[in-house]
């Protein structure tokens, strides 16, 4: 976001018609951006709910390989299953109001 709601930075470029539209731009932003964090840590997946209900996030993004690595740094007694993991994270987003969504690549092409 542009200030005053935010401390988003400024570029002359051609999205903003090399600067001739930059004030209209600021001051009409906030109505057009989505703001989407991911969670890609167990650090994350605990945090879940806190990170659903802030103020101003529209969605959360799973980042699953990222994920389980963060996972697989847990000793075996205490680490989640990655499904376990996503299912906190989407009981987390359902309870907020907050879109959800993954990175989950189609293996139906894939040679055999």
């Amino acid at each position: 976001m542009f200030s005053p709601r935010g401390t988003r930075g400024v570029g002359i470029a051609r999205g903003s018609s090399y600067g001739a539209q930059l004030r209209t731009i600021a001051e009409h932003a906030h109505e057009r951006i989505s703001v989407i964090v991911q969670i890609e840590t167990f650090t994350g997946v605990t945090n879940a709910a806190s990170i659903a209900n802030v103020r101003g996030i529209d969605a959360v993004f799973i980042g699953p390989f990222d994920l389980v690595q963060s996972l697989l740094a847990l000793p075996e007694s205490e680490r989640p299953s990655l499904d376990d993991a996503i299912a906190t994270i989407r009981e987390s987003c359902d309870a907020a109001g907050c879109c959800l969504g993954i990175f989950r690549p189609d293996d139906s092409n894939r040679p055999k």
